[in-house]
Formats: structure tokens, sequence, C-alpha cells
């Protein structure tokens, strides 16, 4: 469950009025690596796109020093508008803050005024967890009236560190920061795949952020359509609790299909808003599937080889031989290839050498016995697929036939090879015959 807390920002006009509830800020969270819509202030004490150190897979802002930050700038039009956000303060072996405030701040006017702004803070009262930003009064919500200066065009959003005492100390970060109409807070946010987003059909998860509840004791159910429909007509949820859906374990289950647009929409439940049950309906998102299919790769057959074998390098000492791989790919984006050692069982002193690691067949020369498994990886614009081959060197060609279950040796030789010499010859013959008529087992009636 995300934790999100909001200000009412209300701005009057009868001029216009901005329409739907959906959030206005530009990857506010931060999953975007090149930090989309977020500018740094001057210091270099800020990253807008740091590891979430209580789940590492996910991003955040960071700030770590009073004089610096990030913000962004929003065009917006006359109306009631709600921002909000969660802030962390240490986090696993971090330590809290000290005499520092976390702040988001909201700023709101027009290209040359400032009329008012308003801070979202949080202070170390309970560190090492993502909490919701509060009031400076300490309320979640506050609401503010501008009843002088109708038609403000710019609300900024600035997130910070403010020092409030002697030696400060500590680093903040700061997620699913949001600014939207009147109702956004109430509302799923930050859907994944993104708005409009471009997918790889194999895409098996969509997930989103849950709004805080009215009564933080309380808990945010939703239910969940999702279909081919705008809006969407197909619940595929109902009353669920989580913040995410693996389509391929659902009942049926759903697989995406290439060149496919879908929408989606999570009506978010709040078990008691001003005493009552309140559902909120959610924005309908939207995201299609690319027609690229994944590339299809082969690593070819297990190879077993002799380090002296009759190769054409006419170099006994070492062993030159093909990774046959195969790749089968539709085109529609380009596609690399590459092979890689992956793991092996050999001689410290052993030198494996791929000579052409990007391409699909490739020559390897290889200086020692042992057992080496190699990877070919092919990845396009929306797929990463791999396959594996094992190839094991033999000191000779007889260990080489042993060890191939697919070697003729298996079928037949092994009958009359008696001293497994891979030859059936006279030596093989004089031990039978050395011991031509001899008793085997006492079970036959005899001494051996």
């Amino acid at each position: 469950m995300s934790h999100k807390t909001t200000f009412i920002l209300i701005l009057l006009s009868a001029l216009s009025v901005v329409s739907g509830a959906a959030n206005l800020v530009v990857n506010g969270d931060f999953e975007n690596p090149t930090g989309a819509g977020w500018t740094q202030w001057w210091g270099g004490n800020s990253n807008r796109y740091v590891s979430d150190p209580l789940l590492p897979s996910n991003h955040c802002a960071g700030v770590w020093w009073h004089d610096d930050g990030v913000f962004q700038s929003i065009t917006v039009g006359p109306g009631i508008y709600e921002f909000g956000g969660k802030l962390l303060h240490g986090a696993l072996t971090e330590a809290p803050l000290f005499n520092r405030r976390g702040v988001i701040q909201a700023e709101i006017g027009d290209e040359t005024n400032i009329w008012w702004t308003q801070q979202l803070n949080i202070t170390p009262t309970s560190p090492k967890e993502w909490q919701s930003a509060r009031s400076q009064d300490g309320y979640p919500n506050s609401m503010i009236i501008d009843n002088t200066a109708a038609g403000a065009t710019r609300i900024t959003l600035n997130l910070f560190l403010v020092n409030t005492g002697d030696n400060p100390a500590g680093v903040v970060r700061y997620d699913n920061i949001y600014l939207g109409l009147q109702g956004i807070s109430k509302q799923a946010k930050f859907p994944h795949p993104t708005n409009g987003e471009l997918v790889a059909p194999a895409t098996d998860v969509i997930r989103w952020a849950n709004p805080d509840p009215n009564n933080p004791a309380d808990t945010i159910t939703c239910d969940v359509f999702f279909d081919t429909n705008n809006p969407p007509l197909t619940q595929i949820a109902d009353n669920i609790t989580a913040d995410s859906i693996t389509l391929s374990a659902l009942t049926p289950p759903i697989t995406l299909l290439p060149g496919i647009q879908y929408f989606w929409r999570v009506d978010c439940t709040d078990p008691n808003s001003g005493g009552n049950p309140v559902t909120t309906l959610g924005d309908v998102w939207t995201f299609s599937t690319h027609d690229d299919n994944p590339p299809i790769v082969d690593a070819g057959a297990n190879q077993y080889l002799w380090i002296d074998m009759n190769d054409g390098d006419n170099d006994p000492t070492k062993v030159t031989f093909t990774l046959d791989g195969t790749l089968i790919d539709d085109g529609q984006s380009p596609v690399t290839t590459q092979w890689t050692l992956i793991y092996s069982e050999q001689d410290p002193a052993t030198l494996v050498n791929i000579i052409s690691p990007a391409a699909v067949d490739t020559m390897v020369t290889i200086n020692g016995t042992g057992f080496y498994r190699f990877q070919l990886q092919a990845e396009d614009a929306y797929a990463q697929v791999s396959d594996t081959v094992e190839v094991i060197v033999y000191g000779s060609a007889c260990e080489a036939a042993k060890g191939d279950p697919a070697d003729h040796y298996h079928t037949y030789a092994f009958i009359g090879d008696v001293n497994n010499d891979c030859q059936i010859d006279l030596e093989d013959l004089a031990i039978v015959a050395a011991t031509w008529l001899d008793c085997v087992s006492d079970k036959l009636g005899c001494t051996p």
C-alpha cells in the first residue's frame, strides 16, 4: 500500500475549468532513468533516479544536503488541486534524520509572481519506512483557498531538505509525488506499464500505487478492469488489497497478444471515508503491445571433444571447434547476439578464447581439458532470450567416445571391448580365452 497524504490547493476562476483528475506530475514515481520532468538544483547533492533501499527494484529521488533538491513546474488552470507524496528518512543501515526536515513544497503563481506556498513535511519520528508527508501543523490534509489571485497558471513542486538545528545529518528520499485536481488523492496512481507505453507481448504484471485510507488503520481495496475496450468492461479482480496483478495467474489466465491496445482501470474503495465506504473510480490507462515477437535461439548440441583431435589447427595442445548457434527473428527491431562462457570446471591456467562472441556461429579455442558451459543470448527491442550448450574436452578420443552418450561406442563396441581401450582386438580375445568356461558365480552351482 502506498503512503500519500494530501494538501488541497484551491484556485477559483470563472474563465476555464481543468477537467479530469489525472496526475499532472511527470515521472512522479522516478522510474524513468533519465529523470524526465524534474530539474536538479545547483548543489549536485541530489539524484532523480536512485534505488529504493526497501525495494531495490523500484526507484526514487534522493537529497543529501540542505541546499539542494529537485523541482518541477506544472502549467495549470484555475481549479481545486491536491498534491502529495511519500518520504523516507533513514533506511536499513542509514541513520535517521537529525535536525533536518524533508519537504515537498508547492509554489502557486504565474511566471513572475509566487502568490503563496504550502509544505508537506516529515520529521525523524519513525525512520526506516516510507511515510506520508504531512502539513506543517501536523495534519494530513490542508486546504488553501485563493480569494485574491484567481487565474494562477503554474504550480512548482520542490523536493528539498530544511535544517532545523545544529549538526544536521541524514538523507531523505522522495517517491510517488503527485499533483492533480481534487480527488486524485483517493485514486489509484502510477500505473506500470505507464500510460501510453509500448511493451512486449510477454509483459505479465500490471501494477499501480494505492491511495492512503482516510483512517490509517484501514486498508484500501480495489476492483480492476482490463480488456481491449475503452473504457474496459471486464473485471479481472474484485476487492483485492494488492497493488499488482500477474495476468497469467488469473482464472482464466490472460496472455497479451502482439500489436494490440489494452485499457485498464483500478477503482479504489476506502472503508471509512466520512463514516461510510467510498469507492473512487480510477482513470482509464492504456498500453499497447508491440508486434515484435521475441527472438528464438538454439545454442546447438552438446559437444564431446579431445585435446589433440584433428581439428585443422595443427596444434595438439589445444582444441579448435565451432559453437554452431541458430537465431530466428521476425526482423521488427535490431537484434544482437552474444556468446559467453558462464560456467567451467577446468585447470585455472586453461585459456578459453571465443573468437567472435557477437556472431551466431563462432570458432573457439581451448588449451586444456575440462567441462565448459557456453550461453548464446539474443536481444531485440522488447525481449532477451538465451540458450546454453555444454562442451567437454577430454584427454583422448577414447575418453570422448565413452563420455558421449550418442556415440556408437555405447551401441555395440563396449560388448567386445573388454579392456576399455576403445578397440576390439586380439588383446580382448586373449582376456576372454584365458577365462573361457570359468565359473562366474556360486549361484550357478560351481565354485569360481
